[in-house]
């Protein structure tokens, strides 16, 4: 397809929106919303995810160390052959 086709076919296309372009930027407006929140959504559930974790990441912390306290020696891992 050489460059002239390709400009008459987007002057058709640009032909066809014009009698309706205030749908067209409705149309437009509302899919960059739509895309926007779904580029947010990610956002949102990592925080409430990380929130979460934290939870149980500081109780596991608090829970080790207080077996710690218990036992004067920290555990040793076995030694590999």
């Amino acid at each position: 397809m050489n460059s002239y086709s390709k400009k008459k076919a987007w002057g058709h296309i640009f032909n066809l929106i014009v009698p309706h372009k205030r749908r067209f930027l409705i149309v437009v407006i509302i899919g960059l919303l739509g895309t926007g929140a779904n580029l947010v959504e990610p956002l949102i559930y990592r925080e409430a995810i990380n929130d979460v974790a934290g939870l149980f990441v500081g109780q596991g912390k608090d829970d080790g160390s207080a077996q710690l306290e218990d036992n004067e020696e920290p555990p040793v891992a076995p030694a590999r052959e």
